[in-house]
C-alpha cells in the first residue's frame, strides 16, 4: 500500500514542513509513520501542498455523523 502522507511530505521537503510548522523533522516522520496528518496541521499542508486531501488529515468524526 502506497503512503500518500510520505509523497506529499517528499514533494514538500521534510525539513520545509517542519519549519513552516515550527516542528522538527521528527515529528513529519511520525505523520508519515502513522499515515496520517495531525488536524492542526491543515492550513499549512493544505497551502503548501494543494493535492492534500480531507482524508489525510485525522480530524475528529462528528457524532452521528
Amino acid at each position: 500500500m502506497q503512503n500518500h502522507i510520505r509523497e506529499i511530505t517528499k514533494d514538500i521537503g521534510r525539513e520545509e514542513l517542519a519549519e513552516a510548522l515550527g516542528l522538527t523533522v521528527h515529528s513529519i516522520k511520525k505523520a508519515e509513520d502513522a499515515r496520517q496528518f495531525p488536524a492542526s496541521w491543515w492550513l499549512v499542508v493544505k497551502h503548501m501542498a494543494p493535492q492534500a486531501q480531507m482524508s489525510d488529515f485525522a480530524f475528529k468524526k462528528a457524532q452521528g455523523a
